[in-house]
């Protein structure tokens, strides 16, 4: 007898093996789809390379000076004087140069954990007379403010839990609240402000086509998402516990339409760049008004990184760096790819410095900045930092812009904060042309050295 299965034709093996590929793909395309689908949209390309960025930025930076310990006792004393001038056209910018010049400042913060106090006094005068004076204290979790340094009387603002952010996982709750906000502020963006599209653009000196990803935020669409924002942290469970702690009234914290974050001419553009497997090669910030249009780009490459500024489209300066962490060396090149300057970034256990020089076809700029800490043991160390920038134009010979900056901090484990709170008065009680200074008050100190719309 014959067998039945004789007459069977096998099938052969190419084909078996054809059929085993066709199926593998199949699953790698299915799961490539839905894995691109996920990675291409533009709000997942926008968040995970502002990750990237961070991270990017985070390991660049080794903080081998001594820093301080959140998690502990610490004051500092900070006293420093500016002076500084301002020649060019910017009215705002002039506004604020000419508003810190000729300074002298003392900023004093501590926090006494153990004791859940905090305290912060700001005090800066100008051409020796007061300028700006608010002093904040947290006791008992409780909120006192000063506002007139010719009183000793502190103003009751209400309950303040700051101190809860203080346990064993602290920096964990800031890591959250940090990833929370970038989430939220990029969902908020419609999508109708989000711009992709296909576009040519130098990457280190190289014309290439790749995917750009834009987003256009002016003063307007920039409140709402902040709101936006802040209605999404309340809703968080986590979230809004942390911003509780931090200010008891977060809640009722919106941003009126009526506010200018942004000058009403001005717009932002945000824009990132990336190959067709999403991986990020540029990264441009935007800041245009009436007047001009400003932008930086920062290309991350494998040997060297490079940041270019623009004016009105054309480049004004690129800023070529190689190095690590103890040292950068940068080359400042023109538009001609001709180095026209230098700058060099030291960082040691004790000592910070920027020295930089170079030059325009119109300008010469000079830049020195150095932090010497001395002193330093378990307990405490000081800090003595001097700014030193000059812009001159080499035709007239004029300085257009400058900057000097001395300044000696003191910090320490040792907490001491003996402020009076008695016969202070409480918020609510107030009348209400009061409350409204009170509630108006941050805004005005800002009018101080900051140009507001008319």
């Amino acid at each position: 007898m014959k067998n039945k299965n004789t007459n069977k034709k096998k099938i052969p093996i190419k084909q078996i093996i054809l059929i085993i590929v066709l199926f593998v793909f199949g699953i790698f395309f299915i799961t490539a789809g839905v894995f691109l689908n996920i990675k291409s949209n533009p709000k997942n390309i926008m968040k995970k390379s502002l990750y990237e960025l961070y991270d990017h930025i985070n390991n660049s930076i080794n903080y081998k000076q001594k820093l301080i310990d959140f998690n502990n006792n610490f004051m500092i004393d900070s006293s420093f004087t500016i002076n500084a001038s301002y020649n060019k056209d910017d009215e705002y910018i002039k506004y604020f140069y000419d508003a810190i010049n000729n300074t002298s400042n003392n900023i004093v913060y501590g926090e006494d954990i153990s004791n859940k106090k905090l305290f912060l006094n700001i005090d800066s005068k100008k051409n020796n007379t007061n300028f700006i004076f608010k002093k904040t204290l947290i006791d008992n979790a409780t909120k006192y403010i000063k506002i007139d340094n010719d009183t000793n009387a502190y103003i009751n603002t209400g309950t303040d839990n700051y101190f809860e952010l203080y346990n064993d996982s602290y920096q964990d709750n800031i890591n959250y609240l940090l990833l929370f906000f970038t989430n939220s502020f990029i969902d908020n963006i419609e999508d109708k402000n989000i711009i992709v599209e296909n576009k040519k653009t130098i990457v280190d000196r190289e014309e290439k086509t790749l995917n750009k990803i834009s987003c256009y935020i002016n003063n307007d669409l920039l409140i709402k998402i902040l709101n936006r924002v802040h209605d999404d942290i309340i809703k968080d469970e986590k979230a809004n516990n942390i911003m509780s702690n931090i200010n008891s009234n977060y809640k009722d914290l919106e941003i009126s339409m009526e506010e200018n974050l942004l000058r009403k001419d001005t717009s932002i553009e945000l824009i990132i760049y990336t190959d067709l497997f999403y991986n990020t090669k540029k990264y441009e910030i935007v800041y245009q008004n009436n007047i001009k249009e400003t932008r930086i780009s920062y290309t991350p490459l494998t040997e060297y990184s490079l940041i270019t500024l623009y004016s009105d489209n054309k480049i004004e300066k690129i800023y070529k760096i190689k190095g690590n962490s103890d040292k950068y060396d940068i080359d400042i090149l023109n538009s001609k790819n001709q180095i026209i300057g230098s700058m060099t970034i030291e960082n040691s256990k004790d000592r910070f410095n920027i020295i930089s020089n170079s030059e325009t076809d119109d300008n010469k700029i000079i830049l020195n900045v150095d932090r010497i800490l001395s002193n330093m043991n378990n307990n405490s160390y000081n800090s003595n930092i001097e700014i030193h920038y000059s812009n001159t134009n080499k035709n007239t010979k004029q300085k257009e812009v400058t900057l000097e900056y001395k300044g000696y901090t003191k910090v320490s484990r040792n907490v001491i904060i003996n402020e009076s709170i008695d016969n202070n008065s409480i918020y609510d009680t107030l009348d209400s042309k009061d409350k409204e200074y009170i509630s108006n008050y941050n805004k005005l100190l800002l009018s101080k050295i900051y140009k507001m719309e008319d």
